[in-house]
């Protein structure tokens, strides 16, 4: 039997960064562990960093850099370091690529 169903992957991917390793271990049916999942997550190359910022404030934060903002007024406005701003918009340079 496989460690994990295909739907049980998807399940794991979708929560990744939302969930906790715990969290996502008691919404699966068959009852794994969480270190099963992080052992998967390991052996997959998929963080599980939780994300501490919304997407709604990321996307802010790369528009209003887009039209000239510096990176100390978008940390005002939507609260994100300057160093999590410059991570986004690195991120979003390598995507656009």
């Amino acid at each position: 039997m496989p460690e994990f169903f295909e739907s049980e992957i998807a399940l794991i991917k979708s929560f990744v960064g939302v969930l906790t390793s715990e969290e996502i271990a008691k919404r699966l049916e068959r009852g794994q562990s969480a270190s099963q999942i992080r052992r998967y997550c390991a052996k997959n190359n998929i963080s599980l960093k939780k994300e501490t910022h919304s997407k709604a404030n990321i996307k802010l934060a790369l528009e209003l850099r887009s039209v000239g903002f510096t990176r100390e007024v978008i940390k005002q406005e939507t609260g994100l370091p300057r160093s999590t701003q410059a991570f986004y918009e690195n991120k979003q340079a390598s995507n656009n690529d």
